[in-house]
């Protein structure tokens, strides 16, 4: 399950704040249910605290979920990374860049497009 395009968008604390803000909480209990695909357009977003991103991480990856973000997909047996030339992540566009498919391969792509269908954007 991919959680609705909007919820990127929401900031509650600083960047840098270790705190897990509600919408966070929200998010990773979604993860904790199976199935799930978080898309975004860097890790960044959810925090620039690397102790804070590394907690978030580890938790997505132990329940087996799967990152997608503008340039790498993370699965917790695998890590796919955009070839060629990488893409700036637009935080004001967070989905744009992880669903441009150009530059992606194998399971990378067809994850980017299975998001991009999900969520009528192809």
């Amino acid at each position: 399950m991919t959680p609705p395009l909007a919820d990127d968008a929401v900031t509650v604390f600083s960047a840098i704040d270790p705190r897990f803000d509600q919408g966070l909480v929200d998010l990773l209990r979604k993860a904790a249910e199976g199935d799930f695909v978080l898309c975004t357009s860097a890790l960044s977003r959810y925090s620039r605290n690397s102790e804070k991103l590394h907690r978030i991480l580890e938790f997505l990856l132990a329940h087996k979920a799967t990152i997608l973000t503008t340039n790498y997909l993370i699965r917790p047996t695998d890590v796919w990374v955009r070839r060629g030339r990488l893409v700036k992540p637009d935080s004001s566009k967070p989905f744009a860049g992880a669903l441009d498919t150009q530059g992606l391969a194998g399971t990378h792509r067809k994850v980017a497009e299975g998001v991009a269908a999900q969520h009528g954007l192809r």
